[in-house]
């Protein structure tokens, strides 16, 4: 069984490791990129005997430090639960080990980079840090560099869109569009997720026997090739028509744009909505991408600079 903190009486080693070993690393200034790191502790009790502290006891206990032994900036967070973003993947953790303490740090604001970030804790009224100053030399010198990285700024260049159609998909004379959007990949984009608002119709367009729709469908970025999905499209004089078909064979969100030649030469009528949404790299870096249906439902997408 593990000890508590108050059963220590002495740290013979203090020590602070990023990405499972490494002394550097790189932390992206956007509140959602975590990194993985360990404190690691060597506790003894009264007897001078190496005793067993859990991670979430040491966790409550240490404090970050900067070289000058103050605490680090209030930008930084730390917690013991990983989000979305954490890059790279740390395959390692610290559950059901003593000792050693695995947590995930983020930073939501630009730093002096590189930024050295050091350990401290407190035993029995004892001060132990690795800073370079003010060490009262109960623990050696320490830290892990971060390079501080401003948020991505992406451009309309970086997007990648694959176009697929499909005919005679619903029974009528009609067509699918499928737009698939992501980012070009390369050694530093990787394609991670999206927030898009699903199942949301945002373009509707009827002229004599043409009719047109355009949505949006799930917010996966994921390969799927078995996954379907179903879209029912209203129109003015009360049809519906469903309409099924994958939308996962790509990388990337992907939108709907549907239309028809069919029935009478109804009344022109058009309505449009906004539809924006966001995509994000493995680092949680985002894109605010805008989506314009023209008059015959073909897509476009533009990336916006300044949100």
């Amino acid at each position: 069984m593990p000890s508590s903190w108050s059963n220590i009486s002495s740290l013979t080693k203090l020590n602070i490791f990023v990405d499972s070993g490494s002394k550097n690393s790189s932390l992206y200034a956007n509140g959602r990129h975590q990194i993985s790191v360990d404190v690691i502790i060597e506790p003894r009790n009264k007897n001078n005997k190496i005793i067993q502290i859990s991670s979430a006891e040491i966790f409550n206990n240490i404090n970050l430090v900067d070289y000058k032994n103050s605490l680090i900036p209030s930008s930084f967070k730390k917690s013991l639960n990983h989000g979305e973003f954490v890059y790279p993947i740390i395959n390692e953790n610290s559950s059901g080990k003593y000792n050693i303490c695995s947590f995930y740090l983020s930073v939501d604001k630009p730093l002096v980079s590189p930024f050295k970030v050091y350990v401290r804790c407190m035993v029995k009224g004892k001060e132990y840090t690795t800073a370079k100053e003010n060490n009262n030399g109960n623990s050696t010198v320490d830290w892990i560099s971060l390079s501080i990285l401003p948020s991505r700024i992406f451009a309309d260049s970086n997007l990648d869109i694959v176009k697929k159609q499909e005919k005679s998909v619903a029974g009528y004379n009609d067509q699918l569009t499928k737009y698939y959007v992501r980012f070009k990949e390369n050694s530093e984009i990787l394609n991670h997720s999206a927030s898009i608002k699903e199942s949301f119709i945002f373009h509707y367009k009827q002229t004599g026997n043409y009719k047109g729709n355009s949505t949006s469908t799930d917010s996966s970025v994921k390969i799927d090739s078995l996954k379907k999905y179903t879209a029912s499209f209203s129109f003015d004089n009360g049809w519906k028509v469903d309409v099924t078909s994958k939308n996962h064979e790509e990388i990337g969100v992907c939108l709907w744009a549907y239309c028809m030649w069919y029935g009478a030469l109804w009344s022109y009528s058009e309505r449009s909505e906004p539809l924006q949404f966001y995509l994000y790299d493995q680092y949680g870096n985002s894109a605010n991408v805008s989506v314009v249906a023209d008059g015959d439902e073909n897509l476009s997408f533009s990336v916006n600079l300044i949100e």
